[in-house]
């Protein structure tokens, strides 16, 4: 009997640590960490990549992101959550492909199609104080609701940028 209660609790203790989120890092610096876990349930995982992690005022988003979409993306939008020391700080709705003349060449990609996306932005941020930032990034697709992408990042600023 006492076999069979290890055996369980072995099994149970296995299950739990293979449920637990993969943490991606984006980079580390001396004033800032970022990392990333997926959330979603698509078969592929996106990958996340940065190639610079210069956390100043005038913050250069270089990256890529790739993913192999789960629907077809004629229609997708975006819900973008941050909360800063558990304070919800904003709470936003990016619609990115509408079905016709879109920014993003993502847009338009049929399920199944391998997407990568090379991503050169400038971005102006307001100051950062020192702290934990929290990030909720969720890609919906058609309109009706079914998730595409779910990505939880954390942002830790280690001195007042």
């Amino acid at each position: 009997m006492a076999l069979m209660g290890r055996c369980l609790f072995f099994s149970l203790y296995m299950f739990a640590l293979s449920a637990v989120p993969q943490k991606h890092f984006l980079c580390r610096t001396a004033t800032i960490d970022m990392w990333y876990v997926f959330c979603g349930n698509t078969r592929y995982a996106p990958r996340i990549t940065m190639k610079s992690c210069d956390a100043n005022t005038k913050f250069g988003l270089n990256g890529i992101i790739s993913w192999i979409p789960s629907f077809d993306v004629n229609n997708m939008y975006w819900t973008v959550a941050i909360w800063y020391n558990t304070l919800k700080v904003s709470d936003h709705t990016y619609v990115l492909c509408t079905g016709t003349d879109d920014e993003f060449e993502f847009c338009g990609s049929l399920k199944g199609e391998t997407i990568l996306m090379n991503i050169e932005r400038r971005l102006v941020l307001p100051r950062l104080k020192k702290g934990v930032y929290k990030f909720a990034f969720q890609g919906f697709v058609d309109g009706q609701k079914k998730e595409e992408l779910c990505i939880n990042g954390t942002a830790t600023s280690k001195i007042d940028i």
